[in-house]
């Protein structure tokens, strides 16, 4: 056996793990997209509507976010931006 079909059986034989790794990922995903549709079916059976935005209607103002306190502005000079 020549050295270009050594490697050619090499390489081809390499090939195998990801095909069964590959495939095992793809029956997980059907399970995941299997289990996400029964989910939503569920969810329209029992009569769920979607969540609606909250605060969509009304934003804060400037003041309002200058107001907001330390939670959302940093005091530390370096972190002012």
């Amino acid at each position: 056996m020549t050295v270009g079909r050594k490697f050619a059986l090499i390489a081809l034989v390499s090939l195998i793990p990801l095909a069964l790794s590959t495939g095992l990922w793809f029956r997980e995903i059907g399970k995941q997209v299997g289990n996400v549709e029964r989910e939503r079916i569920d969810i329209v059976a029992n009569g769920h509507r979607p969540s609606e935005r909250v605060g969509a209607e009304h934003p804060l103002t400037a003041t309002e976010r200058g107001n907001a306190g330390p939670s959302v502005r940093h005091r530390d000079p370096d972190h002012s931006g």
